[in-house]
């Protein structure tokens, strides 16, 4: 985002909502807006205050944030003998770090927080 004033003097302040961005006081400023950046609307705003001569301009830009919904792929299903392995693969193009949560029926598996759940079953597979 870039923020311009007609003095070469001027001064800057970039402000995320309503909070001004520690360390963000140039003309230019760069930010990689993620999901957890917007308000219950998914939307986040940016402004600018840019101050030259005692006179002070503002310019607001605003984003709208939307998640992408996961894909999941499954390899091996259905299984149908005991001892039979399924994999289960969660794949999410949505930028950052995504974290997994594996249920089977309505009971979370434990321990298991990637993006992979691959399962060996008895014989009673379910």
């Amino acid at each position: 985002m870039t923020c311009s004033a007609d003095a070469t003097t001027a001064t800057y302040v970039w402000k995320k909502g309503s909070t001004a961005i520690s360390g963000a006081t140039t003309a230019e400023y760069a930010y990689t807006v993620a999901i957890a950046d917007a308000d219950a609307s998914g939307n986040v705003g940016f402004t600018c205050e840019a101050t030259a001569n005692s006179v002070m301009g503002t310019a607001t830009v605003s984003f709208s944030v939307k998640p992408q919904q996961p894909t999941i792929t499954a390899t091996g299903m259905p299984i149908t003998a005991s001892g039979g392995t399924g994999t289960l693969t969660c794949a999410t193009a949505s930028a950052g770090s995504p974290t997994f949560k594996w249920f089977q029926g309505s009971t979370e598996v434990s321990g298991q927080t990637g993006a992979e759940l691959i399962r060996t079953y008895g014989s009673n597979p379910s």
